[in-house]
Order: C-alpha cells, then structure tokens, then sequence
C-alpha cells in the first residue's frame, strides 16, 4: 500500500484551518501551520509535504511572499502551490500564478471543490513525479552508456597505431644522458602519419602500418559500412583478422582473399569493409597494392602534379565467398607522396548539402605538396571543417600519408613533460642537446626553444583549467631541410590558428588582450599547423633549415 499524502495547510484562522482539515483527514496526511515563518519551516523539513494549502492574507510574512520564497528554493520549487482566499479580483489571482501558484480555492470553501481541487493536482504531481523519476533513470542509464561509449572510443582509439613507425632495427633506439626522453631512429626514407575522426563516440574506419622484414613496410586503410557500434564491433574484428593473416599472405592480394574469406563466414548482418592494402619498399621506393572495393589513393609528385594510383580491380571484403583482387604496383619517386583517405573526407557535406569532393581534396594536395606530410594532413582536416561549416559530421573521417622522403640525415626525440612551468627548462636543455648533437647553427636552439616556451606556457596555463596531473608530449624531428616540432596534450579544445593576429599599430591601451604570443610564434616558425586527434590537441611547428650555416 503507497504512503499517505502529506498536505500543508497554511491559514491564520483556526475555524478554516478546522474545516479544511475534517474535509482532508480522512484521506491525508494533514500538517498545520498558522504563519509563514512556520510553513517555510515544515515545507523545508525532513518529510517535505505534497501539496500546500496557502492562505494570501496573514500577519507578518503574507502568502504571496511565501509562495516566492518556496519557488525559489530549488529543494522546495516543485511542491504545488494553492491559495486560500476570499479576493476574487483578477490582478490578486495573476499575482499569485505569477509567482507560481498552481490554483485558488475561494472562501468561503465548498468542501467538494476543497476536495475535487486537492485531488486533481495530487494526482498531477504523482504523475510529474512519476515522470521525474522516469527522465532521472533515463538520464542515469545515458550516462552509463556515454561512459561505455567513451571507453569504447578510447579502446578502439588504443589499437590504432600512435607513433611513427620505427626502423626494423630497433637497436639504433637509445636514451639521452642526463634527461628523461627517448631518442630514435626513425627511416630516413619514410615519412608517415595518419588520423582518424570517428563521426560518432566509435567509428568503423581503421588505419595501420607495420614493418613485415628490414625493407617493406606495410600500411591499410579501412571503411566498414554502418557507423556506431555496429561498425566498430566489426572494425575490430576486421582489424585483428588483418595483422593475424599479414604474416602469412603472400602480397597484399592473397592477403584480402584470406581476409574476405574470414568475414564472409557467418556475417549474418550483412556488413562489408572497403580496403585499401599497400606494401612500400624503403629501399627501392617500390609500392605494391591491393584493393577491396577502396577508392583509388592519391600521388603527388614532387613537381606538385596529383593523379590517382592506377585502379585495381576487387569487391569490398565479406560479400561474397570467393573473391578475386587484382594487384598492382608502382614506383614511388624520391619526394613523392601517397595519400590515402576513406570517403568520409570527400562526403562531407555542407550547411547546403554539398559534398567536400574530389576536386578539392586535389586542390588540397597540390596547394600544400611542398609542406610536411603533417602540415597537409592538417589542411585536409581544416579545409572539410571549414567546408562542413557545423553541419554534422555524417561519415568517419580517415585519412594516411606516406611520402618517399628526400633526406639523408633523420633523427627525432621525444619528451613526455608534466603540466608544470618549471618543465619548460628541462625541455629547453633537451632541445639544446639534440641540435648540439648535429653540430646547427647555435641561432637555431634560440627561435626554436622561444616558440616552444611560448607554447608550453599557454598549454600548462590554459590548457587544463580543473588541474590535476597531466603529461604534454613534444617530439622534434631533424630533417635535412627543416626541423619540425609536435607538440600533443589533452585539455580543452583550443586552436590558435583560428585567432586573429593582433593589431601592431595600435596602442597598448586599445589592443585586444592575448594572441601577441601565438603571433610571435608564427613569426618565428616556417608553418605552423594545428588539429585535434581524439581527445588531444595537435600542434606542428616546422623551422627550415637548409640555408643556416653548420657550426665550426
């Protein structure tokens, strides 16, 4: 049996006190309260009441001022409201709804409309209850879902590739003295990064690389049809399907047989993936590649020309049974870059329904060809935001780029720092030593280390508002020609890209607060570049070096 109903009843006169309470007792739970000091204090009490039965006119606090003082308790807002009184003037009434007041019951009381009245708004609040009770629950499983679905995208985030792939020969890797980074050797004949964006908390594109012997790198880009769980369940499975058949395939072509073989058997859903499989030499600059039903990729030649790889026959993995994929291959000039991308990057759409397209992806790529492979990943992923305009993101968003580097020297570091200022010198003394190391020119750690001081400081100021502990991570690459500085950290979302440049001649006095700094930076730096990944604010600085003289 449900608990009786409690009713407050609020009056100054002991007769309508008396009467209202013989029509109610029998049915409720009756509290009694003579001034407004004394109702604010039973309405507030453990064992708040359902219903309140306010008199307008009373010695000192009056009803109106009760009525505004319990709607302004956030503990007390929801508890209906009805006034008892003889006005029947209709400014009194407005007053009292103004202020939040469900009804009025006149005096002097009919007991069937005291009781009719009392009813049909408890009924009214069990139901509101009853439906605050459901959104709460509601509310409490989406938060259950959001964090499964967040931890979903961090674990599916976790099995893609994080770092630059490594020579085979590990045994180049070795620690600075003195510091606590990673140095490492990377290939000097490769350079390759990729990133996806998922278009919901899980997506069901995928990217990897990995070497297969000294020589032959290997490298995927994937799109599984769906999007959400569906997709990312599937990407997983396709994914780890992948990297257990890469070892024993003969080429990328059997590789996709022995992969589409697997999907095929019981795909019950019906889903597929399109896949692009590319096999690099590092020695030779030779490309051999397969695909399943995966838009051609692009190549960029080092004069700027952009033409897709010559397309290859072959169906998207796990429709049917015995499929065939034709192979092909290519060679890779010295400076020439491959970008592979899924069709998320040329089907985003705008405000007006207009897809991104083919064209200027191209457009893209030919206008950036001479920057770093990061620095064109990050205008592809600026120029489809910029495109979108906020229109939703419809389609996971994946792109790879490998380009046959130029350089005979390449070496890089790695420092994870804590979000403390004091960690700016160590990072400083480290920067220091890896250029003394390649004998630059002394004027180079100056430009450098200023623009990193710059940046670090704004990062662990600004960066983490709720503090707590957290790691930044900067990675500095020497190139023949340049030297290129990632810095990645996990706080706010913040793009000092889009900031104006601030106004020079004005006065100090009339200047905007703030961008001087970044400003600074960006005439310091060659490029400056900036994306998000994930979770992670990405920024590219990149110094050009092939014209400072060597140290003596």
């Amino acid at each position: 049996m449900s608990a009786q109903q409690t009713i407050l009843i609020v009056d100054d006169t002991p007769q309508n006190i008396q009467m209202i309470t013989a029509v109610l007792k029998d049915t409720y739970k009756i509290k009694v309260a003579t001034t407004g000091e004394r109702a604010l204090a039973l309405a507030g009490g453990d064992e708040k009441p359902d219903l309140i039965l306010l008199d307008v006119v009373m010695p000192g606090m009056d009803g109106y001022e009760v009525c505004r003082r319990l709607k302004a308790n956030t503990n007390l807002v929801d508890i209906p409201v009805i006034f008892l009184t003889a006005r029947t003037e209709v400014h009194d009434e407005a007053k009292g709804f103004e202020l939040g007041a469900v009804d009025y019951i006149h005096k002097p009381f009919s007991p069937p409309i005291v009781q009719a009245r009392v009813h049909s708004w408890l009924e009214k609040k069990r139901l509101h209850d009853v439906e605050r009770a459901y959104l709460y629950r509601m509310e409490m499983q989406a938060d259950v879902v959001a964090r499964e679905l967040d931890a979903a995208r961090r674990m599916q985030q976790s099995i893609l590739p994080s770092s630059y792939p490594l020579c085979p020969d590990n045994s180049r890797n070795m620690r600075c003295s003195g510091v606590d980074c990673v140095r490492y050797q990377s290939c000097p004949s490769i350079r390759l990064c990729a990133s996806m964006i998922p278009a919901k908390e899980v997506g069901g594109d995928f990217f990897d690389y990995f070497w297969l012997d000294d020589r032959r790198l290997g490298f995927v880009v994937a799109d599984v049809s769906g999007k959400g769980v569906p997709a990312a369940l599937f990407m997983s499975l396709s994914l780890a399907l992948l990297r257990t058949i890469v070892p024993i395939s003969a080429g990328p072509s059997d590789c996709l047989a022995r992969l589409n073989s697997q999907l095929f058997r019981d795909n019950e859903m019906q889903m597929f993936v399109t896949l692009f499989y590319g096999i690099y030499d590092a020695s030779s600059g030779f490309l051999r590649y397969a695909s399943a039903g995966h838009g051609a990729p692009y190549l960029i030649d080092p004069s700027g020309q952009v033409s897709h790889l010559p397309r290859v026959a072959g169906t998207a993995l796990g429709i049917v049974e015995a499929a065939e994929f034709e192979e092909n291959g290519i060679a890779v000039v010295s400076g020439a870059t491959v970008c592979v991308y899924t069709d998320g990057v040329t089907e985003a759409v705008s405000p007006a329904n207009e897809e991104f397209g083919e064209g200027r992806l191209m457009a893209v790529l030919k206008a950036s060809y001479q920057m770093t492979i990061e620095s064109i990943m990050a205008r592809i992923l600026a120029s489809v935001q910029r495109f979108a305009d906020g229109a939703p993101q419809s389609d996971d968003i994946t792109c790879l780029i490998l380009r046959r580097a130029k350089a005979k020297r390449y070496d890089t570091m790695k420092l994870m720092l804590v979000n403390q200022l004091p960690e700016i010198l160590r990072l400083a003394d480290s920067v220091e030593e890896f250029l003394e190391q390649h004998r630059l020119a002394s004027k180079l750690s100056h430009p450098i280390n200023l623009a990193l001081d710059e940046v670090l400081t704004n990062i662990i100021s600004y960066a983490f508002p709720k503090g707590g502990h957290h790691e930044i991570e900067v990675n500095l690459s020497l190139d023949d020609d340049q030297l290129v500085a990632r810095i990645l950290d996990a706080g706010v979302a913040f793009n000092p890209i889009d900031r104006p440049p601030p106004d020079l001649l004005s006065s100090l006095d009339e200047r905007a607060l703030g961008g001087l700094g970044l400003h600074f930076v960006k005439t310091l730096m060659d490029e400056v570049e900036y994306w998000r990944q994930g979770e992670k604010n990405c920024l590219l600085l990149v110094k050009r070096i092939n014209t400072l003289p060597k140290e003596n």
